[in-house]
Formats: C-alpha cells, sequence, structure tokens
C-alpha cells in the first residue's frame, strides 16, 4: 500500500474518532491555537522542537493539566462536570509547533473568547517555559462547524516509517493526542459492564 493511502486511511480514521465522539454527546465549542516556544538559543531545545516526540508530547500533557488545574482546581481530574477537550500536536509549513486544541463550553469566568485567549496568551506562559513568554502567540476562535475542524485537525497525520527529520517537516505533520483526548466510553461497552456487575 503506498505511502499516501497509509496517511488517508489514518487521516480518515481519527476524524472518524472524533465525529463518533459527537454522536456520543460531546458539543465542543471553541477552537483553540497554542504555538510551543521555539525562540530559545539552545540547540538541544531547538532540535527539541524540530522533533514530533514524546517531549512535546510531555508539553502538550503539562499544559493541559496547568489549563484544567486553573480552571477547575488541583482536583480537576475528579470532575466529571468539566469541559471534555480533543487535541492535536501539529507542524506547521515554517516548522512552528502547535497545538490545535477544541473544547466544550467553559465555567462562565473563562467561557468568552477574551476570557479565553488571556487564559492560555497571558496566564498560562506564567507557569510553563513550553510557552512563548511573547503575547498573541495562540487564537481562540467559536466553532461554527464542528465536523469541519475535526477534519483539519487531523488533516496532516502521516504514517512515520522512519525517524521524523526536519526535511519532512516541511511537508508538515500533525499527530492526534488520543491519550489527553476525553473520549467518551463505547455505549455498548458501558451497558455491558453495568450488566455484569
Amino acid at each position: 500500500m503506498s505511502n499516501y493511502n497509509e496517511n488517508r486511511k489514518l487521516r480518515d480514521a481519527n476524524a472518524n474518532l472524533i465525529h463518533q465522539q459527537y454522536r456520543r454527546g460531546f458539543k465542543p465549542i471553541w477552537y483553540c491555537v497554542i504555538h510551543l516556544e521555539n525562540q530559545e538559543v539552545t540547540p538541544k531545545y531547538e532540535r527539541r522542537r524540530l522533533n514530533l516526540n514524546d517531549e512535546c508530547r510531555d508539553d502538550a500533557k503539562a499544559i493541559k493539566n496547568i489549563l484544567y488545574s486553573k480552571i477547575y482546581g488541583k482536583k480537576w481530574r475528579n470532575n466529571s462536570r468539566r469541559a471534555r477537550s480533543m487535541w492535536s500536536l501539529e507542524y506547521g509549513k515554517l516548522c512552528t509547533p502547535h497545538i490545535n486544541l477544541i473544547m466544550e463550553k467553559l465555567p462562565s469566568r473563562y467561557n468568552s473568547q477574551e476570557q479565553l485567549f488571556t487564559l492560555l496568551d497571558t496566564d498560562l506562559p506564567r507557569s510553563l517555559r513550553c510557552l512563548p513568554r511573547r503575547t498573541k502567540t495562540c487564537s481562540v476562535g467559536p466553532i461554527y462547524n464542528e465536523h469541519c475542524i475535526a477534519n483539519y485537525i487531523s488533516k496532516e497525520v502521516k504514517v512515520l516509517k522512519k525517524m521524523w527529520t526536519y526535511t519532512n517537516i516541511l511537508t508538515g505533520n500533525s499527530d492526534v493526542l488520543h491519550e489527553l483526548n476525553d473520549y467518551d466510553l463505547d455505549l455498548n461497552n458501558k451497558l455491558l459492564c453495568e450488566t455484569n456487575k
């Protein structure tokens, strides 16, 4: 099978998984783009940003933890009423890694474009070294078409046969971060678990 067909299957599978979550009740209203820091002068940090690897994934985990801690407090994982979210990590054409984030309705304190932007652009960078200290490095907007957004955040997912290299970055790549996404349980499995109790 060609790389094109493999990449297309993977993109379709990721988009379909998100569409499936819509059918199960996931209702995102915010689309956010969060750029990771890439202006450090140390070569180690620059190389880190040229690899779609565990370090960038760790940064995304840290961002989610701090973001949800600021919104819901330190015990946010136990809050069953918290807004669900979907995350993907993407390298743009200029090799700048950024996170695509879609989120459900937030508590009223953060549930406006201006308030959410301030949280992501000003408050989070104070707590996280992986985010730029410069302002206006993220964007926040309402979602008008949730199905287009699901396809968009999966658009550059690729099957990687070899180690990620600089030349490949120029064509772009993204990775849906399944370990961070708030997927609803399969309804059939949920019913099966309840009947087995």
